[in-house]
């Protein structure tokens, strides 16, 4: 480090940079909170005026938020206006257009329902061990927000793709197909980026992108909560099933990093209950829950492949609710509409189901079937054994690394290797992570909520479990607790229904399980994952923003703090060959221009490179354009440590 920056590192305590946060980055990270929560009250009040319950409210605001952030940002990204001005100004115009039609004129039911709500909270009482999970909850949730503020990214997939994915579209204004040579970079779905992208726009620091998914994750269990409230479990188990959600490794562990598995898990619980609370009696309801339902779904497609089951499941629900509720509640003393009327107002909710999750959506798809020539690249799509459009197999794809712990092992051999946390470290990120909550309490409110719902053929409840099999079937790789966060619905709402059953010392037991299990894997995972104890000291006590850079913890590290240094002070342009992870080449403040040289041979390599503004250029060693750039006359290499080298321009 230089000189200028030990300074300012010890100075982290200092009236101009509180934290290691300067002024005007906290000036900054105001706007950001103060915006993103005045867009959820807005919608939140909105909601309350169409008389929704306070808990549903809240969560359809949480949609509805979401549906705004990523939204807002694909159209300016489309129109190439994708800059912090203009993110703010629509998102404020959009604030005051729902504030102006949809919150104002509806004013006194909203203050009624308000009322109304505060009264209701005054009476609720939660027993000793229910505040207990609940402090515990907000502790791990700051213990979170403390690892997002002060460690740079770290995870593995967010380096490699997930963030080089944000950082290309904030440099282009647009969300244009992006040139790179990881097919990840350039064809995996943006909507998980974009929402990394809101809380870097405004600091123009990558600070805050771990916690991008923290409040999605959050009202994921509050809406687990009112699922298990809905099928009629009591108040104080209906928590103890949320927490099953919440204390789960594999969840609250992503609600930092760029992991968005716990994120898309959340956003189909939120989907399932607005699903499940809102009635569409009338064509007005019908096509408002469609919406919301479509703004989840269409969210979740566009964020990982894999939620395209999950997208269709939560249709499938709603498709079902629709037709359960074309006829009026027997207390509704209207005349029923025609069945032509029925037919049609379920019809018009299916479509703009189906509008607003390919608009939310769909954009990767297109790009990727314009570009790639498959809308799913990389991976290989084929039915019935014939080829419809061509990649990878997903084998290929899901590979293991050589010597993995489960290589080797059959199916259910690495669900039990995974799920009963026997693989090491014991809650890593890709493989173990299920925790004693899952197995130990999920599975048993599963089986407990599949075999009362057969025998009183609960419809409901069976859509739900059958559903979340068949998508659980359908997953490739599904041993892998990260890919199988779904589950978590049936199995915390059977588990609150179980606990609710059980009287005496067996609930007690129970109870008392649950609170040291949810002990046990608070202090299991204390230490954050990948980072050291000396790194995390390191990070708090002698760091501004801009140093705690995912170059201090990328590797080899020699290589990427090398170029952390040089560029600390001097912003340059950095060409770079496959195998690279280049989020690290960016800078905390993406201050470097990352180049993809297209070049698929020696002369155009070295033609590329001539005619680019690059003075860096980092490779693999032993790759191809490792090998070239060795016999370019115009630049040399100052930086070796396996598995990459840096070259300079002489």
């Amino acid at each position: 480090m230089t000189n200028s920056q030990v300074t300012r590192s010890w100075n982290w305590l200092a009236l101009d940079s509180f934290l290691g946060t300067d002024a005007s980055t906290w000036a900054s990270l105001g706007w950001l909170i103060a915006l993103s929560t005045l867009i959820w009250i807005v919608y939140a009040l909105w909601r309350l005026g169409r008389r929704d319950a306070p808990l549903t409210a809240c969560v359809a605001a949480v949609v509805l938020s979401t549906a705004h952030i990523i939204a807002t940002q694909l159209v300016l990204g489309w129109l190439g206006l994708l800059t912090p001005l203009a993110i703010a100004l629509v998102s404020v115009g959009l604030v005051a257009v729902t504030l102006g039609l949809g919150v104002l004129p509806h004013r006194v039911s909203i203050h009624a329902a308000l009322r109304n709500a505060r009264e209701q909270a005054r009476g609720v009482t939660l027993p000793p061990w229910g505040w207990l999970i609940v402090l515990s909850h907000a502790a791990i949730v700051l213990r979170n927000v403390f690892y997002g503020w002060f460690l740079p990214p770290y995870d593995r997939d967010g380096l490699a793709y997930h963030l080089p994915i944000m950082a290309s579209l904030y440099q282009a204004h647009s969300v244009a197909p992006i040139p790179s040579l990881s097919v990840w970079v350039r064809s995996y779905p943006i909507n998980g980026e974009l929402m990394q992208l809101w809380t870097f726009a405004p600091l123009g620091l990558d600070k805050l992108v771990d916690l991008a998914f923290l409040p999605g994750v959050i009202f994921g269990a509050l809406a687990l909560y009112g699922i298990a409230r809905h099928f009629e479990a009591s108040r104080a188990a209906s928590l103890a099933g949320a927490a099953v959600f919440a204390f789960t490794p594999t969840v609250f562990l992503r609600q930092v990093g760029s992991y968005n598995d716990a994120w898309l898990a959340s956003l189909f619980i939120m989907g399932v209950y607005l699903i499940l609370k809102l009635a569409p009696h009338d064509s007005r309801s019908a096509i408002e829950l469609a919406a919301l339902s479509g703004l989840c779904a269409g969210v979740m497609a566009g964020t990982k492949y894999s939620a395209l089951a999950l997208a269709a499941l939560l249709g499938a629900l709603l498709v079902f609710r629709l037709l359960q509720g074309a006829t009026p509640p027997a207390d509704d003393m209207r005349t029923p509409a025609p069945r032509s009327a029925r037919v049609k107002r379920v019809v018009a909710a299916i479509a703009v189901f189906v509008l607003l999750t390919g608009f939310l959506g769909g954009y990767a798809y297109v790009r990727n079937w314009i570009v790639e020539g498959n809308p799913m690249a990389p991976a290989q799509i084929a039915l019935g054994g014939h080829v419809i459009w061509p990649g990878l197999e997903m084998e290929k794809i899901l590979a293991l690394d050589p010597g993995s712990l489960v290589e080797g092992l059959s199916w259910p051999a690495r669900i039990g290797a995974a799920w009963l946390d026997r693989l090491a470290p014991l809650y890593d990120y890709n493989f173990g992570g299920s925790g004693p909550l899952w197995v130990f309490l999920g599975v048993p409110g599963l089986v407990y909520w599949a075999v009362i719902s057969t025998r009183r053929r609960d419809k409901w409840p069976l859509l739900i479990i059958v559903g979340i099999l068949l998508v659980f079937a359908a997953t490739p790789d599904n041993w892998r607790p990260r890919f199988a966060v779904a589950l978590l619905l049936p199995m915390a709402v059977g588990c609150a229904l179980l606990l609710d059953r059980l009287r005496n010392w067996p609930g007690l037991l129970v109870r008392a399980e649950l609170v040291l299990m949810i002990g046990y894997v608070a202090v299991a995972t204390l230490p954050p994952p990948e980072i050291s104890v000396d790194q995390l000291r390191e990070f708090v006590a002698r760091s501004d923003d801009r140093s705690r850079s995912a170059a201090r913890v990328a590797q080899p590290d020699e290589v990427y703090s090398w170029i952390e240094r040089e560029t600390y002070s001097r912003p340059t342009t950095i060409a770079y060959g496959r195998r690279v992870d280049i989020y690290p080449l960016f800078g905390a403040d993406l201050r470097n221009t990352v180049l993809h040289l297209h070049a698929p041979d020696e002369s155009s390599w070295h033609a590329a490179l001539e005619f680019s503004s690059a003075e860096l250029v980092v490779t693999s060693l032993g790759s191809k354009e490792d090998d070239w750039t060795r016999t370019s006359l115009k630049f040399v290499e100052v930086v070796r440590a396996e598995p990459l080298a840096v070259f300079a321009r002489r």
